[in-house]
């Protein structure tokens, strides 16, 4: 079994997951189990689900793609996998680390947001919006201006003595090879996520830490004309958490339940939400990087 750490979490797998970061020598026993799984979950025929869709309770929750294959989650510990016919475990790595975490981490108790994060003078800072906003972009710009990655992906916020604490993912982010190239970086000098993606991947070992940290504000991206940021209501900023939650987005309102709404209302009255827009011009991604982390290390909205 490999073992690895993500999320303060201990993770034994007998899938190699090169993007999570080793548990350190001396590690507990693992508080998440990831093995192959055998037999047939799926008891209805697959040609008429959609592409991904989820089913089951916190007890067992199947997570299934058509493409890449399944996932069975048992008692918030243990994720057993099946690759779809022809396909490698390999290729499982990119759902696993995204939607099934996302899900597990929701049914472990953490609040978990689709976003990307990084860190800025101690403090978390995170970006949400809609597919194609920028959340990876952003991410890899503030990494090559020197501010950390917390996470690209799932973002898992717990509560303490009234603060919201984001919970380091893995050292990686995943971003275009013409978002790499207007920060200055060469995209054949990065793998690629999967033979037939243009993505690249980022490794950050070397600045990466385990540690939670406060999670200073949440940015919602847009694009527009100008750079412009403004602070959402809270009924607006409440909206956008429940939007991009993974609770939300793959489970559905009702099995979000009542804990989902008052994380919701707890991260709202802890941690201010900005919606930030910004011309799409890759030119000024760096100008756009240094905006943010000057705002955030002035402790106020610029």
């Amino acid at each position: 079994m490999h073992r690895y750490q993500a999320y303060g979490l201990r993770v034994d797998s007998d899938l190699e997951i090169p993007e999570l970061a080793p548990a350190p020598a001396g590690a507990g026993p693992a508080d998440v189990t990831i093995r192959a799984g055998s037999g047939v979950w799926l008891t209805e025929d697959p040609a008429s689900k959609p592409n991904i869709y989820i089913m089951g309770d916190e007890e067992e929750l199947l997570c299934h793609w058509q493409y890449f294959g399944q996932f069975l989650i048992r008692r918030r510990s243990e994720i057993l996998y099946q690759p779809a016919p022809g396909k490698p475990s390999s290729e499982l790595r990119a759902p696993l680390l995204g939607v099934v975490f996302g899900v597990l981490l929701h049914l472990r108790g953490l609040f978990t947001l689709h976003a990307g994060a990084v860190r800025i003078d101690g403090r978390a800072v995170a970006f949400i919006g809609q597919k194609g906003a920028g959340k990876s972009t952003t991410t890899a710009a503030l990494h090559y201006a020197g501010c950390p990655i917390v996470t690209d992906d799932v973002l898992a916020v717990s509560f303490a003595e009234g603060k919201a604490l984001a919970h380091p993912a893995f050292p990686c982010a995943k971003v275009l090879p013409n978002a790499l190239e207007a920060l200055g970086v060469h995209p054949d000098s990065l793998e690629r996520i999967h033979p037939d993606i243009e993505k690249r991947v980022i490794r950050a070992h070397d600045t990466f830490e385990h540690e939670p940290l406060p999670l200073d504000r949440i940015y919602v991206l847009e694009y527009g004309p100008s750079l412009r940021e403004e602070r959402l209501a809270p009924t607006a900023a409440f909206l956008e958490l429940l939007r991009h939650s993974y609770a939300q987005r793959f489970l559905g309102t009702p099995s979000g339940g009542a804990r989902h709404f008052e994380q919701c209302k707890a991260l709202v009255a802890q941690t201010p939400l900005y919606r930030l827009v910004r011309p799409r011009a890759l030119s000024e991604l760096r100008d756009f990087a240094q905006f943010i982390a000057e705002g955030v290390r002035q402790g106020a909205a610029v």
